[in-house]
């Protein structure tokens, strides 16, 4: 009974510092100055579309970032969008300002490369899952897709703060997973006593993002689980799903291939129909060499 009771003291006051830690994260980490001069001109309704397109160009990279996300598959565009300002006409400022958002994050939570994180691969996961689940949301005629293109992106972005803020942790959670076969979720809560998803939510909490967002990065494993924006929750589930599969050797973070049986009734789809669509998907991603000019 002692050792028990000793167990859950640990368990707890570990826990305590780890909320200590991320509650130095007061904000989202410092984003390039172009990147918040970008979206502050958007979220201004009186913005002309030659503002945006001054302050973007000061950065061909960043231009080139935008460019490679217009011409992906996640658009499907019929004409190639070789400028910035025919991508803010065919896009909108709704759908720049998310990719500008997912720029921001990527640019923010960059870290170096190690043996035991290799940043491309989690980054062309999480932008693939973006992707997927973009159209996804458009084909089931789901109306907030440009959140779950956002959601997407960062529905595993707590692995990220783990590797960057816990690294002690983070390489003896790799250990248990590669050396042990423990499920990488279950080694975050066996060395953590709680998963990067719980992160996600805690972080998200702090920062006002909006509650579907928060709820699919936090659900993502387990839509069901969710009592409100399970359909976002759940197209993540799937699109995971699906860039876990594409990139089948790559998934080190969690290589399970299931997908929740609650998911169908969340989304008012059969299993053979939701099948039809990830098959075409697979296709339509498997070559997504269109992505990698994002990471760079």
């Amino acid at each position: 009974m002692e050792t028990t009771t000793k167990k859950i003291q640990q368990e707890q006051n570990l826990n305590t510092k780890i909320q200590a830690t991320l509650d130095t994260i007061y904000n989202i980490p410092a984003m390039p100055d172009i990147v918040s001069e970008a979206l502050r001109l958007l979220n201004n309704k009186n913005t002309s579309n030659q503002q945006l397109i001054d302050i973007i160009s000061r950065d061909q990279s960043f231009v080139a970032k935008v460019l490679a996300v217009a011409n992906s598959p996640i658009y499907t565009l019929r004409r190639e969008v070789s400028t910035l300002d025919f991508a803010i006409m065919v896009l909108g400022y709704t759908e720049i300002r998310h990719i500008v958002v997912v720029i921001s994050f990527l640019e923010s939570f960059k870290n170096k490369n190690d043996k035991y994180f290799d940043q491309n691969a989690f980054w062309l996961h999480s932008l693939l899952t973006a992707s997927i689940g973009k159209n996804l949301a458009e084909d089931l005629k789901y109306q907030k897709s440009g959140e779950v293109f956002v959601a997407g992106f960062l529905h595993d972005f707590g692995i990220s703060i783990i590797h960057r803020y816990f690294k002690n942790s983070y390489m003896a959670i790799y250990d248990m997973v590669m050396n042990k076969n423990v499920a990488y979720p279950v080694a975050e809560k066996i060395i953590l006593g709680m998963t990067h998803s719980t992160i996600a939510k805690y972080l998200m909490e702090k920062w006002n993002f909006p509650a579907a967002i928060k709820t699919a990065a936090t659900y993502h494993h387990n839509p069901s689980f969710a009592e409100e924006n399970d359909e976002m929750a759940a197209i993540i589930h799937v699109a995971d799903f699906l860039a876990k599969k594409i990139k089948i050797n790559e998934s080190v973070w969690d290589k399970s291939s299931e997908i929740e049986e609650g998911v169908y009734n969340i989304l008012n789809i059969t299993e053979e129909r939701l099948k039809e669509i990830l098959d075409e998907y697979e296709k339509k991603f498997t070559n997504h060499s269109e992505l990698l000019g994002f990471l760079n």
